[in-house]
């Protein structure tokens, strides 16, 4: 996240998207603390999950929906996903 998030207080710290809020917003929880943050998407850094992982889909037709992911490919920068739900 953003060094001025907080005062630097989450700088570097994991979060999770819990909510889609529009398509440059989010709701995340700080794993660490529990802290409920809504951030610009200019505010976060997309972390990749290994295969068989957890992910929110925050762009697109399934917007919002959770996921498992299913295949990475880094040649094209692209991935793999299987929707589980619709939110």
């Amino acid at each position: 996240m953003n060094k001025k998030i907080l005062q630097g207080e989450v700088y570097k710290k994991k979060a999770v998207v819990v909510e889609v809020v529009d398509k440059f917003t989010a709701t995340v929880v700080v794993v660490k603390s529990g802290d409920v943050i809504k951030l610009d998407q200019d505010d976060l850094e997309t972390i990749i999950p290994k295969v068989g992982g957890s992910v929110r889909i925050v762009n697109g037709e399934h917007r919002g929906s959770r996921g498992v992911l299913e295949n990475i490919d880094e040649s094209n920068y692209c991935v793999s996903v299987r929707v589980d739900s619709d939110n």
